[in-house]
């Protein structure tokens, strides 16, 4: 696992887009980060852990508050083998789509897919899917209400990002 701003020159990025937000508290954790793949113009904080060995994909313009921790990978509980958990590791693609916010301290499992102009509120933590603009909040994250996606896609292709 690496540690630091300097871990994003391993991930699938363009630097030159790419915003990344330290603290003094907090720093970017991510394991295996050749299977990480974040797309133009995103805004990351930090602290933030990420463990893409299943894969994770994050799509353009996305804003990402600190203290996101989002697994790509679980332990199989149903191991024949060993408790609490197996040794083989079950391997879950995450994917978030353009345009997203996360906001602070939010939590992804693995599998989840996040469709576009979503918003997960504060302290959520996603276990299912998220439908493209719904705003999800609690534990486990509910969907609370859902963006104007007329106005969304309006103003996505309009290029009206912050």
């Amino acid at each position: 696992m690496m540690h630091g701003p300097e871990i994003f020159q391993r991930c699938h990025c363009n630097p030159e887009t790419l915003t990344i937000k330290s603290s003094l508290t907090g720093e970017f954790a991510i394991n295996s980060p050749e299977n990480l793949v974040i797309g133009e113009h995103c805004t990351i904080s930090a602290p933030m852990f990420i463990h893409a060995g299943g894969g994770v994909r994050i799509g353009d313009w996305c804003h990402i508050a600190h203290g996101l921790t989002l697994y790509s990978v679980n332990h199989n509980w149903r191991s024949l083998e060993s408790t609490p958990y197996g040794m083989d590791d079950i391997f879950k693609p995450v994917m978030i789509g353009n345009a997203v916010w996360i906001c602070a301290n939010v939590t992804i499992a693995p599998g989840v897919i996040v469709g576009d102009g979503a918003i997960l509120s504060i302290g959520s933590v996603v276990f299912a899917d998220v439908p493209e603009c719904a705003i999800v909040r609690g534990n486990p994250a509910q969907i609370l209400t859902y963006r104007d996606k007329a106005v969304f896609r309006r103003l996505y292709a309009e290029g009206k990002f912050v």
